[in-house]
């Protein structure tokens, strides 16, 4: 969780620590690298300095800097309680200097201090200058602007003074400079940010800036535009809102940032200029980020013109997009009550944390009723669905639409092992909604009460019918084989069922040998259950498909295995394949190396982003970790990890795990009344109940009455070690693919 921050360049400090922007999260201070991309910025940040409960920094003139720390805090404080101290450090090699007495200093002194190589004496300095008196100090300023020998960040601290003086011919000289290529971005900021931009006629300006080739030039001109209410500018703000197709990062950059257009979005949105945008939905180019902004402004313009809209056209595709905006605007955010709040991780389901009837919801309402009484059964199923993905109900919304028994069904939170065979119709059922196959499915995975081998061969034979449908399968086929359900069984259970599975159809077999594989060599998987399922195997059920998916997987565990197939001529060329895999080749191992190493080889390596989303899959991340907002959520999210830490970061985070345990993800331990344990993340809790959940996603729910003593782990869910039998070159497949999820 962010605490403070601070802008560090001052004398003495070293190079990687200083012209540095830090940030605090709760005790590790993180020092950041910013290099300029497009509108934003690339960010490269290593954590620098750990100190326990440290909130807080700064530094004074004399480059000493301080640190606070908030020890013996907590939730709540008494009042004379005495709370944490500050912690004051040096560089080495300090020596004492002496900050200027800026009061007695004259207006050339003042403008001289900007360029030197202190941001306090340069903050102080401008101050000085803002508050001046002296009649010439606006002339000294724009001189020392315009000057290329001066520093471009000194420049700017005089430029915003000359717009903070605000002395007669400010604003024209801020005017001139919009024409300086590299002032140009900074002039216009400082017009916007002043109390009198709506009188400056800037409309024309910021129309111009639209249209510019410099992206950081074109943000301020949205932001402009929403600032000063420029309605006028809604259609070009809707063709620069439109999102361009996502490209492939190089070097963990994207071509072309979503700054731009998010920010053009939020600007239509904020200025609400229902009209233009209602307008706009008659252009099939800008009718998508019509329909974006205006499914986020709550006023009754907007819906009347919505339903206006919906009662008039005949396209079907049309009508639907339509009844989906006016659903999303039913409930607006409601005002926080001061103490619901959400459990250690957000409420991802949406569209708002805690939704609200408004003055249009009833009018949304009534309109829908008619629309949706009108329409044939495919059109009423489709509206259903969209009615559950808003997180509405058909009762609330008193909508005339027959409920699917089925649809009902997956309505439910758990599920028996009876209901599974209802779960399956749905997913085989071509004619279903895509989002309502995949949550049938993984339904079917999580129902209780399951008898294995029936449980496994009624999933694997729903499998095999939608084999054609490849997108589906590949997604669905992941799902069962990364299940937690196959270690809810005893594990003796699973090489019995195999030996009814072997016996069907080649795709139930191929799923099968992988859910055989990713047990064996998954590190969730304990020594005693692993020895079960491989006691449980016959020589005779191998054969060159096992052999192979045994080979991909690397699946050691399995040799003794391996080696009675050395007895089969059909299988003994295959089988001295996979054994010599297993051996140590010359190429380093990850585990033989130091972290230090094997970072320094890793870094600057180039590996295949492919055979890393395999080696993603072979090691069993994908059991704990969701790449895809779609998933069942378990451990930390990674499908956006290539945004959140850089190479270096991420392989650290993966060779040593507990390092840095996630915000929300370190690790709790219950000891309850009954002698007994339960770990996990803490998903939700209240006065009355703790929601856990471990890495595989198996939710456990405890009373708190029950809980004896609690406690935070240090180290991490994620075993260590997990890399270690990968060479060098596979552990670099692994971080490309890993940064290659955004």
């Amino acid at each position: 969780s962010g605490c403070g921050a601070l802008y560090l360049e001052e004398p003495g400090f070293p190079d990687w620590f200083n012209r540095r922007f830090h940030t605090i999260s709760w005790g590790k201070l993180h020092t950041h690298s910013l290099t300029s991309h497009e509108a934003t910025f690339v960010n490269e940040d290593e954590i620098s300095l750990t100190l326990n409960k440290l909130v807080d920094l700064d530094v004074d003139g004399s480059s000493r800097i301080y640190f606070a720390n908030f020890e013996g805090g907590g939730a709540r404080i008494e009042p004379d309680a005495v709370v944490g101290h500050v912690v004051q450090a040096k560089p080495k090699g300090w020596q004492y200097r002496e900050f200027p007495e800026l009061a007695s200093a004259s207006t050339h002194s003042l403008v001289e201090f900007l360029d030197r190589d202190s941001a306090v004496l340069r903050q102080q300095a401008q101050w000085a200058l803002i508050r001046s008196k002296d009649e010439k100090t606006v002339d000294i300023l724009s001189t020392f602007v315009e000057s290329e020998a001066a520093s471009l960040e000194a420049r700017l601290a005089a430029l915003y003074a000359v717009s903070l003086r605000d002395d007669n011919g400010s604003v024209g000289l801020l005017k001139g400079w919009l024409k300086d290529d590299e002032l140009e971005e900074y002039a216009l900021r400082a017009l916007l940010d002043r109390r009198d931009s709506a009188e400056l006629d800037l409309g024309p300006i910021i129309a111009a800036s639209l249209e510019s080739e410099n992206p950081r030039v074109r943000l301020h001109g949205i932001v402009g535009a929403r600032k000063l209410g420029l309605k006028t500018l809604t259609g070009r703000l809707l063709g620069i809102s439109k999102k361009e197709d996502w490209a492939p990062l190089e070097k963990g950059v994207a071509h072309v940032h979503k700054i731009v257009p998010h920010t053009a979005q939020r600007a239509l949105i904020e200025m609400a200029a229902v009209s233009d945008l209602h307008q706009a939905l008659a252009n099939p180019g800008l009718r998508r980020p019509a329909l974006l902004a205006l499914r986020q402004i709550h006023t009754v313009e907007n819906v009347a013109g919505l339903i206006s809209a919906l009662e008039n056209t005949s396209n079907k595709g049309e009508l639907q997009e339509l009844v989906a905006v006016l659903l999303r605007l039913y409930h607006r955010e409601a005002e926080w009550d001061g103490e619901t709040w959400w459990g250690t991780r957000p409420n991802s389901a949406g569209p708002y944390f805690l939704g609200a009837a408004w003055e249009g919801s009833e009018i949304i309402a009534e309109s829908l009723r008619k629309v949706v009484a009108g329409m044939n059964e495919a059109s009423q199923k489709e509206t259903l669905f969209q009615v559950r993905r808003h997180n509405l109900s058909l009762e609330e919304l008193q909508l005339p639409v027959e409920v699917d028994p089925l649809e009902q069904l997956l309505e439910q939170s758990q599920h028996t092992f009876e209901q599974q065979p209802d779960l399956l119709s749905v997913v085989v059922d071509s004619k279903r909604p895509r989002e309502m196959r995949v949550k049938a499915f993984r339904a079917a995975l999580d129902v209780t009460g399951l008898l294995y081998a029936d449980w496994a061969q009624a999933n694997l034979q729903a499998l095999e019918k939608i084999e054609n449908e490849r997108d589906l399968f590949d997604v669905l086929g992941r799902d069962f084989v990364q299940t937690s359900s196959h270690r809810i069984s005893l594990m003796q259970r699973v090489p019995k069922a195999y030996s009814k599975i072997r016996k069907r159809g080649s795709i139930q077999v191929s799923l099968f040998n992988e859910v055989l594989c990713n047990l064996v060599q998954s590190p969730l998987t304990d020594e005693g259950d692993r020895n079960s399922v491989i006691r449980g195997l016959k020589a005779e059920y191998l054969n060159t498909e096992f052999l192979d998916t045994i080979l991909r997987y690397r699946a050691a565990a399995f040799a003794p295995l391996v080696k009675s197939a050395l007895k089969n001529p059909k299988l003994e060329a295959k089988a001295r394949e996979v054994l010599k895999s297993f051996e140590q080749t010359g190429e380093e191992r990850v585990g033989e190396l130091s972290v230090v190493d094997a970072s320094k080889a890793v870094l600057t390596m180039e590996g295949s982003i492919e055979e890393g989303r395999e080696w993603f899959t072979r090691l069993s991340c994908i059991v704990c970790h969701a790449i895809s907002p779609d998933e069942p959520q378990k451990g930390p999210y990674l499908g956006s990890v290539g945004n959140l830490f850089n190479r270096q970061q991420l392989i650290t985070h993966v060779i040593d795990p507990g390092a840095e345990v996630a915000q929300g993800f370190q690790t709790y331990n219950f000891e309850l009344k009954d002698g007994s344990f339960a770990s996990g993340f803490v998903t939700a809790r209240d006065e009355k109940k703790i929601e856990l959940r471990n890495v595989v996603g198996i939710v456990q729910v405890i009373q708190t009455s029950n809980v004896v003593k609690e406690e935070v782990l240090k180290t991490s869910m994620m075993p260590a070690g997990l890399v270690n039998s990968l060479t060098v070159g596979e552990f670099a497949s692994l971080i490309d693919y890993l940064q290659s999820l955004h």
